[in-house]
């Protein structure tokens, strides 16, 4: 699956919008577990230290 012309070039640090919680701070990929499944996910930071992670496979939600 191809990432979104305009996130194909994140570098840990970079600014990004989610469709539904704003803009965070894009700190990388990260694998996490969820029910027993390793799943790779956009793991973003928000103000206060609130953390999201976004399935690779719901890139789309993420933009810059």
């Amino acid at each position: 699956r191809q990432l979104p012309e305009d996130t194909q070039t994140l570098s840990p640090g970079d600014l990004v919008v989610h469709v539904e919680h704003g803009i965070g701070r894009y700190t990388g990929i990260e694998t996490i577990m969820a029910m027993k499944v390793p799943h790779d996910c956009v793991a973003l930071e928000y103000a206060g230290g609130d953390r999201l992670f976004v399935p690779v496979e719901n890139i789309e939600l993420l933009s810059r």
